[in-house]
């Protein structure tokens, strides 16, 4: 997203004048903001994550895996282009913070508290995918949590592995309009608790840390 727009960008009216550099902060905001609404698909949240992703990898624009403050643009050119002294920040972390906080709060649903000893793992699989998972996800000093979600029909279910002693509930999110069938973890007929959010309905069971739990949501 441009720094400030200029008209025709949007419908408003500024005497601001144009500043058409593209930040990566803004854009990582606009990821967290369509996440928070379960916007994820590819049109939508997936659209800035894979633009600043691609910022750092397969082809950087200057280091390796570092976000840079600015992308490519054309109010700013390009930093290898430019004198040492005048090129933006080569790495900014609130940039590659936004861009992670969308993939392992909002797509895999991580949301520790371990200063109150609780875990709770809700993912909600993007628009256009049927899976989404992430392994090793650390937490805390020691732990760790290997999540993986996946859609098929009216048939949801979520598979978390959380390596630390912690109150475990693990979820799913069901779109809008969806309401439970059935509920089972580990094979087993288990209680859910709902939860209506801004993204959709959250269907979540007390689970056991230490090993691998699944939860299946089948909906109609």
């Amino acid at each position: 997203m441009f720094h400030t727009g200029d008209k025709g960008c949007d419908p408003a009216d500024s005497t601001a004048p144009a500043e058409k550099q593209t930040f990566t902060l803004n854009t990582a905001i606009m990821a967290v903001g369509e996440g928070n609404y379960g916007r994820l698909g590819p049109k939508q949240q997936q659209r800035f994550t894979t633009a600043n992703r691609r910022l750092q990898l397969p082809r950087p624009e200057e280091q390796p895996g570092a976000m840079p403050e600015i992308a490519p643009s054309p109010g700013y050119g390009a930093s290898l282009a430019k004198p040492l002294n005048e090129r933006a920040m080569v790495l900014q972390a609130w940039g590659a913070y936004g861009t992670a906080w969308p993939v392992v709060h909002q797509q895999l649903g991580v949301r520790p508290e371990l200063g109150f000893g609780r875990l709770e793992v809700v993912p909600q699989v993007p628009g256009g995918q049927k899976r989404v998972a992430g392994r090793a996800i650390r937490l805390g000093r020691d732990g760790s949590v290997d999540v993986a979600a996946s859609v098929s029909g009216d048939r949801y279910q979520t598979t978390v592995h959380a390596r630390l002693p912690v109150r475990l509930r693990v979820g799913v999110t069901l779109p809008t309009g969806k309401t439970v069938d059935t509920a089972q973890l580990n094979g087993r007929a288990v209680r859910v608790s709902r939860r209506r959010t801004n993204r959709g309905l959250e269907v979540t069971a007390a689970a056991a840390p230490g090993a691998a739990q699944r939860l299946v949501i089948t909906t109609r």
